[in-house]
C-alpha cells in the first residue's frame, strides 16, 4: 500500500491509480500473504494463523495509515511545491 500512497501527489485510486501491473501484484500479493498462514505450508515455515477477529481491527488501521500517509502527502507538498 505505501507504493500506492506516495506514488503521486494526488489521491491514490480516486485521482490517480497506478497500472494494471502494479495494481493486480498489489492485491495478489495481499492474497497470498494473508492466505499462507492458513495453509499446511505456512504450518510447515512455522508461521501461525491469526484469529479473523485480527482482521476486524486491521482493517481500520490500514484506513488510517492511508488517511495519514495523505495528509502528510499533502502537506509536504504544499510546504515544498512538489512531491521529490
Amino acid at each position: 500500500m505505501v507504493i500506492h500512497m506516495i506514488r503521486t501527489p494526488k489521491l491514490p485510486f480516486f485521482q490517480s491509480c497506478a497500472s494494471v501491473h502494479v495494481t493486480f501484484l498489489t492485491l495478489a500479493g495481499m492474497l497470498v500473504l494473508t492466505i499462507i498462514p492458513f495453509t499446511s505450508f505456512g504450518e510447515a515455515l512455522g508461521f501461525v494463523a491469526l484469529p479473523l477477529a485480527y482482521f476486524a481491527y486491521l482493517i481500520p488501521c490500514i484506513l488510517l495509515y492511508m488517511i495519514l500517509v495523505t495528509s502528510i502527502k499533502k502537506a509536504y507538498v504544499r510546504h515544498y511545491g512538489e512531491l521529490l
